[in-house]
Order: structure tokens, then C-alpha cells, then sequence
């Protein structure tokens, strides 16, 4: 039988030439099978037909594995060459957002209307901030504190502990250690949910084992840190140094 080999042309198509070689290969050994019927009695193939279906088999098993490196290849190449791309206009698609709730923001402050709720209040309290630092109600819209409204949610308090634990833990913690830590962060953040924060917070540095392998996040502009954060001692917001001094 003669085999069929196809010369790459390029050395990116190697893997498609040799896939359209064996290929080539599998039709002649169907090609074969197909003129050898009738010729033996059934169930009682010769030797070389049997020698001819196992070469078949393992033609298509090796067929099947080289088109699976080619997807492989492919799929890599489509990642090295659109990724930057696309995490460039995944960030600039970020940004618009965020430009665009501060820009409505000031619109509706402007015009009298309560603010939309942007991203500058992680805490348990049921208000919301505008960008020039004038806070309402998050319930009724009216200006902060001159309503009979709660002034903090009790189950925003719990999914806040665990999110300060887990934040700031870097690491999964053993069930009864990581419950005791939010039992703790729970109590501090029931008598400081009205923190206004100026001169409460300190620097937790890299350096000292904080902040993990991600380093720290903003929880204000969600830019990335790696040298340090500043943390609230009261209601452990963490800030950069850049809404620290704008934005609190």
C-alpha cells in the first residue's frame, strides 16, 4: 500500500498537512476494505484484512489526536494574539461605566433628585454618596439623617464581616477560626456603622504579611495595590491613597 506525505509548507500548517496526509492514507485503506468484500467467507478474514483494520485504527486514533493539538494551537494563538485586545477594551468599557454613573450622579444632585448609588459605600449603612460628598437616604432619597428611616441594614452587617474576614485572611480559614474572626469584625461594625472615618486609618503594608498574592483592591476605585492600603481601625474599609485624600 502506499502512503501519501504532504510537505509543510509553513511551519504553522504542519499539523494541518500531516492531518490531510492521513486522511488521505484512511481513504486509500477504505478504498481497499471496500474492494476486498465478497472475497472471503464471513467472519473469516484473512490475515491481511485483519493487518489492514488494526492499521486503520490507529489511524484514525492518531488522525484524532493530531486535530485535537491543532485546536490546542489554535485556540493559543487566538489568546496571544486578541487577549491584550480584549482585556484593552474590557478595561476601557469599565471605565465608561463608571465615568457614566458619575456623570449622572452630578446630573440628579444638580437638579435636586437623590443621587444614584455609586460604588463609594461599602458599609452597612442605607445611604448613599454622591461625588461632592452630599449623602440621602438610600430609602426615601431624602438628605442623610433627617428621616425616620434605619440607618443601617443587620443583615448587611453579617455580609460585611464576612467579607472584611475573607479579604483580609488571604487564605481559606479553618471553619470555627474564620466564624470567631466574624463574630469579632460583627461587634465592631455594630458600634462603628456611623464611622466618618478622618484620622482613623492605618497603613497595612505587604511587607508584614498582608495582603496576599493579589496584593490589595480599593474598595472605592478597585484599582490594585501592591505596596500597601490604608484600612479604617473602625469599619475596615480599605482605600488607597488617592480616595483617601479625594473621596472620604
Amino acid at each position: 500500500m502506499d502512503c501519501y506525505t504532504v510537505a509543510s509548507s509553513h511551519p504553522t500548517s504542519f499539523l494541518d498537512d500531516e492531518i490531510a496526509a492521513l486522511t488521505l492514507q484512511l481513504e486509500e485503506i477504505g478504498i481497499y476494505s471496500e474492494a476486498g468484500k465478497g472475497k472471503y467467507a464471513v467472519g473469516n478474514p484473512p490475515d491481511i484484512e485483519l493487518a489492514y483494520g488494526s492499521f486503520q485504527a490507529e489511524l484514525q486514533s492518531y488522525r484524532a489526536f493530531r486535530a485535537d493539538q491543532d485546536l490546542a494551537r489554535s485556540i493559543g494563538a487566538a489568546v496571544y494574539s486578541d487577549g491584550p485586545a480584549i482585556a484593552d477594551l474590557t478595561a476601557q468599557e469599565v471605565q465608561s461605566q463608571r465615568g457614566s454613573a458619575v456623570r449622572t450622579a452630578n446630573q440628579q444632585y444638580r437638579s435636586g433628585r437623590p443621587p444614584i448609588v455609586l460604588p463609594l459605600n461599602i458599609s452597612s449603612l442605607l445611604a448613599c454618596s454622591c461625588v461632592c460628598k452630599a449623602q440621602f437616604c438610600y430609602v426615601c432619597g431624602e438628605k442623610w439623617k433627617t428621616c425616620r428611616c434605619d440607618v443601617a441594614d443587620i443583615n448587611r452587617i453579617e455580609e460585611r464581616a464576612e467579607e472584611v474576614v475573607d479579604r483580609d485572611a488571604g487564605e481559606v480559614l479553618p471553619p470555627v477560626e474564620r466564624q470567631r474572626r466574624v463574630a469579632r469584625v460583627r461587634n465592631e461594625l455594630e458600634q462603628n456603622h456611623e464611622c466618618e472615618h478622618p484620622g482613623r486609618f492605618q497603613k497595612l503594608w505587604r511587607h508584614d504579611g498582608y495582603g496576599g498574592r493579589r496584593g490589595f483592591q480599593c474598595e472605592m476605585c478597585y484599582d490594585r495595590h501592591w505596596k500597601y492600603i490604608l484600612q479604617c481601625r473602625h469599619c475596615f474599609v480599605n482605600v488607597c491613597e488617592e480616595c483617601r485624600r479625594h473621596r472620604i
